[in-house]
């Protein structure tokens, strides 16, 4: 019998054990998938950045160089600021919009996005963002209008809903005819809708792209 409380009192403690060497290596990967987020994060903002300043050295392309043929991809990033409770959140991730010049449309997506929702810890962000509406108008002061929607889950069970549309227009001077601008900017409107697990919040949104990238 008393070997029996023996052998039971031994399995108990391997099993605490191994308990405590599991919670240690999860624990590591967290550190691991956090530092990988945060490092995730800090290239996509310089790349932003980076994007930023070489579009300001552009100017605005003229609705006469705008080609009437072709068409052309602009990759850059999107960015997403929203008004929460506790601090800011901002999101950031990849953009591509693809101009279709013949047809006056827009199409594309943003997703790989990582950021922090109201003050939470920096992670990885899953979905994507799709555009469902864009048109190219050479007739308006910014040219380019898209309406865009899409569901993004944090990794703490943050739920951003996203309903936008943003407005902009190309940048650059294109050399022969037909060639497409070397960049496009859009920022969102104020018909655009955030939404925080359930609760609406202010937000903005940013899109720059470059062709060649």
């Amino acid at each position: 019998m008393k070997s029996m409380i023996m052998g039971g009192g031994l399995a108990f403690a391997l099993m605490a054990g191994c308990s405590s060497i599991q919670d240690a290596i999860d624990s590591a990967e967290d550190d691991v998938d956090q530092v990988a987020a945060t490092e995730a994060y800090a290239g996509l903002q310089e790349d932003l950045a980076t994007s930023l300043v070489d579009l300001g050295e552009l100017d605005p392309t003229l609705d006469a160089d705008l080609p009437l043929n072709g068409t052309a991809t602009y990759a850059g990033q999107a960015e997403i600021l929203m008004d929460t409770p506790n601090r800011e959140s901002n999101l950031v991730g990849d953009a591509s919009l693809t101009a279709d010049f013949a047809a006056g449309d827009v199409t594309g997506t943003m997703g790989g996005f990582y950021g922090s929702v109201d003050g939470g810890e920096i992670g990885k962000v899953d979905g994507e963002l799709v555009v469902s509406y864009g048109e190219i108008d050479a007739s308006i002061v910014e040219e380019v209008y898209i309406e865009l929607d899409g569901v993004l889950t944090t990794a703490a069970d943050g739920i951003v809903v996203v309903d936008a549309s943003l407005a902009g227009g190309f940048l650059g001077d294109p050399d022969v005819l037909d060639e497409p601008p070397a960049g496009l900017l859009l920022n969102s409107t104020g018909d655009s809708e955030f939404e925080l697990s359930g609760s609406d919040v202010t937000g903005s949104m940013t899109i720059v792209g470059m062709t060649g990238n």
